[in-house]
């Protein structure tokens, strides 16, 4: 079985990305392949904010991405899929977990649980121990 990696730059409004990569990664799941890390990139990042409140008929993605990754880790199909936010489009679009929100002195944090930062030499890093990396505008 196959090892993957996703990348999603869209914004968590841009819903048709952030399904299609969905549709993917369960389908890949249920093939029984290994979903090791969702990076999000660029407007992506702000899928990893706790302040979103998406409207009743729409998809919350930080939700259903954060329940996708914990499935991985409850069915014991590996370990649990890796939610990481790009560092500094996360800080660009004032998302910070509780330790950059001390390093600029500011009491408040946003960053959904879920969700970790990491920067893009990591991505690079993961990216050498999966089969595919594959990107999702």
């Amino acid at each position: 079985m196959a090892s993957f990696s996703i990348i999603i730059n869209a914004s968590p409004v841009s819903h048709q990305a952030h399904h299609s990569a969905f549709q993917f990664a369960t389908a890949a799941r249920k093939q029984g392949h290994d979903i090791k890390q969702l990076f999000f990139f660029q407007d992506g990042v702000n899928t990893g904010s706790a302040l979103l409140s998406p409207a009743g008929d729409e998809t919350n993605w930080a939700q259903r991405w954060a329940s996708f990754a914990e499935q991985q880790k409850v069915t014991g199909s590996g370990a649990q899929t890796q939610l990481v936010l790009c560092v500094a489009s996360a800080l660009r679009r004032g998302i910070l977990n509780k330790d950059e929100a001390a390093q600029i002195d500011s009491a408040q944090f946003n960053l959904h649980p879920a969700f970790r930062l990491g920067g893009l030499g990591e991505l690079v890093t993961h990216s050498l121990d999966v089969d595919r990396v594959i990107h999702f505008k």
